[in-house]
């Protein structure tokens, strides 16, 4: 008892509520106090975290809308350049068939050419043979007609 009044009146306090049985609930209620000084402190800590994070959430959205056009652009360029191709290759196909209908018609026209220069060389043979047949002939008949003339002349001369 000595000690009980020698004692600090915290000392005594504790020494009371011990004895009441209220010590043990003290000591859960610092226990729960401290405990819900650390949870107010992870709470605050949470609270910051999420405040940044919202903070950095504004230009991630920005940057995902950004991809998300720049993706729908990219494939509408890639569709586009798709159908360019596809168009090039369709009229570089007509006109490759067009060339191929000229060269034909070219060759046609070329084989045909051809056969009118042989056929026309054949001909320009044949007519200088006929000429060079009529000029002997000429010559031979002025040959004659020269003889029968100067045969003329002497009977005439002479007659």
């Amino acid at each position: 008892m000595k000690q009980f009044f020698n004692s600090k009146p915290e000392q005594r306090r504790g020494i009371i509520e011990e004895a009441a049985g209220v010590y043990k609930y003290k000591q859960q209620k610092q226990k729960a106090t401290g405990e819900l000084a650390v949870t107010t402190d992870n709470l605050d800590r949470i609270n910051d975290i999420t405040h940044e994070l919202k903070r950095q959430l504004e230009p991630l959205e920005e940057q995902r809308s950004l991809a998300k056009d720049y993706q729908r652009l990219s494939d509408q360029f890639a569709q586009v350049e798709q159908q360019a191709l596809v168009l090039e290759i369709t009229q570089l196909d007509t006109e490759q068939t067009s060339l191929q209908a000229e060269i034909q018609t070219t060759q046609q026209t070329l084989k045909n050419l051809k056969k009118t220069i042989d056929h026309l060389e054949t001909q320009s043979d044949q007519l200088t043979a006929v000429d060079q047949e009529l000029d002997g002939k000429l010559t031979a008949v002025n040959d004659e007609i020269l003889t029968k003339s100067m045969k003329a002349e002497k009977y005439c001369r002479c007659g």
